[in-house]
């Protein structure tokens, strides 16, 4: 979640060989849509991600970005991701790997309670 001013173009990843133009029709003009074999993100697509968010985020000494993950290797493994993020005034926190549907936060809490309506 981020605060009302600011904002982040999308980035997304898709299951395809070749990227169709039509996945970014209508999409802002800084959005980012990537292909991988799977759709699933990779080392090299989160660091990617990464250094998108900090480009429009712009994180500072004074005001530092807390990214709180999932504890999958592309994450907690990624030497670049972490230097990057470090050099870069953001905290990566990584919840142990395969527990998110207990810690993960926002689905404990807000996300919760939505179920029930």
């Amino acid at each position: 979640m981020l605060s009302a001013t600011t904002l982040c173009p999308q980035w997304s990843s898709s299951k395809e060989k070749r990227m169709p133009p039509e996945l970014q029709d209508g999409a802002p003009s800084s959005s980012i849509v990537t292909c991988t074999d799977n759709s699933w993100i990779d080392s090299t697509r989160f660091s990617e991600w990464l250094r998108h968010f900090v480009q429009h985020t712009k994180p500072t000494v004074d005001r530092k970005l807390l990214f709180i993950l999932d504890g999958h290797k592309t994450h907690t493994k990624n030497l670049e991701a972490i230097t990057f993020a470090k050099e870069n005034n953001v905290i990566l926190l990584s919840l142990p790997p395969h527990t998110t549907h207990k810690t993960q936060p926002l689905d404990r809490t807000f996300f919760n309670t939505l179920q029930t309506f």
